[in-house]
């Protein structure tokens, strides 16, 4: 009986050593996840944050460029008022060459 009795108590202490051992190693792998998702989440931050800037950076080229077409806009409105009043100009200093020689 004491044989068994012997026997017993080591397996319980091999149980508790291996019910130790396990949830050290399930503590390890919690930590793990955790240490991954934090990971995860500053990853996931950094890319929120470089989308935002992109973003934000494409809509001031868009503004950009937006600017840019306006003033060429303008610019061609104001070469075409410009273009008869020279033409004018050309034929007037046309004449008084023909009248001059």
């Amino acid at each position: 009986a004491s044989d068994r009795a012997s026997k017993a108590l080591a397996a319980y202490a091999s149980a508790r050593t291996a019910n130790a051992e396990a949830c050290t190693q399930a503590l390890a792998a919690e930590q793990q996840l955790s240490d991954r998702k934090a990971e995860l989440d500053v990853a996931t931050n950094s890319a929120e944050a470089g989308r935002s800037s992109c973003v934000k950076a494409a809509q001031a080229a868009m503004k950009a460029a937006e600017k840019e077409q306006s003033r060429t806009e303008k610019a061609a409105a104001k070469a075409q008022d410009l273009v008869p009043a020279a033409a004018e100009r050309a034929a007037a200093a046309m004449a008084e060459l023909k009248e001059s020689m």
